[in-house]
């Protein structure tokens, strides 16, 4: 209980270091947590375009059902094709047809001017290898009764190389902020064990040990870094809750957010075990480095 009151009593007594100390802890947890939530949503986004088929082709307007199966059927048939390809998806003239009506449900004076003979028959691929699809392209376009051959890989690979940079730069972002915390920490932990210099004297004469020593400047740090990732928690969580139906509705139909108590738990807990293991290094540094000293 006297640990406590002194560590609270420290903290009043320098309200300007314990803001300084609070803030920079607090910035560098939000872009812990920012970090953290980007790359989850990033994710669930490459997941959600990893699980679409990465080749489609389609058959010339002209080109009938019938003769669109027999060439997918000559094309499966083919040892190097069929080796290359996990899953042919064969979505015919009437298919596509109900398709086009589920999204365009309003448009009712268009819907009776269309048929499904505008629709072109179209195959979805999806490749066992990723880096087969070069090798798929170039046989598909062999085949004149297709017009075209869209590859959704691109989206996959520019949308990676996004996120990969976005990760880069949010781990450095972070690591320097996490240095400055831990030296600014250690630098006002370390003013103050040199304001409390002689009471330490008192402690170390009558056998006090150096783990009794660094207790309350440990105490003191911790509780800046819990109280800041407490906050940068609340502000982060607090935002996107806020802001939900508009981050749901513009990544749509893909579920970005993620509300389960085990994965705020998740983030909570290991933002405290971060803050609280940072903190305790500073802590433990400064008092050590103030001790060495005041032995010599």
């Amino acid at each position: 209980m006297r640990t406590n009151r002194t560590v609270w009593a420290s903290i009043r007594r320098t309200p300007y270091q314990a803001f300084i100390a609070f803030a920079i802890t607090t910035i560098t947890m939000l872009l812990v947590y920012v970090l953290v939530n980007s790359l989850m949503m990033g994710h669930k986004i490459l997941y959600y375009y990893e699980e679409q088929p990465k080749l489609m082709a389609f058959f010339k307007a002209e080109v009938g059902n019938e003769e669109a199966a027999e060439v997918t059927k000559q094309l499966m048939e083919h040892e190097t094709f069929g080796a290359m390809v996990e899953n042919v998806n064969f979505v015919d003239k009437e298919t596509a047809l109900e398709f086009y009506k589920e999204n365009y449900q309003d448009e009712t004076l268009l819907l009776e001017l269309i048929s499904a003979e505008i629709f072109p028959v179209t195959l979805e691929i999806t490749p066992r290898d990723p880096q087969t699809l070069g090798v798929i392209g170039e046989m598909l376009s062999d085949i004149e009764q297709l017009d075209n051959i869209d590859f959704q890989a691109d989206v996959v690979d520019t949308f990676l190389r996004w996120t990969n940079g976005m990760r880069n730069i949010g781990l450095g972002l972070c690591v320097v902020f996490g240095l400055i915390t831990f030296f600014i920490l250690n630098m006002i932990i370390g003013i103050k064990v040199i304001s409390q210099r002689q009471g330490i004297k008192v402690m170390q004469i009558i056998g006090a040990t150096r783990l009794y020593i660094r207790k309350p400047f440990i105490k003191e740090a911790n509780i800046y870094a819990l109280v800041s990732t407490l906050l940068a928690w609340g502000l982060v969580t607090g935002l996107l809750w806020l802001f939900r139906e508009d981050v749901g509705g513009f990544f749509a139909p893909i579920a970005v957010l993620d509300w389960s108590p085990l994965w705020l738990g998740t983030q909570l807990m290991g933002g405290v075990v971060i803050s609280w293991g940072l903190s305790t290094m500073a802590a433990w540094s400064a008092v050590s480095r103030i001790l060495k000293k005041s032995q010599k």
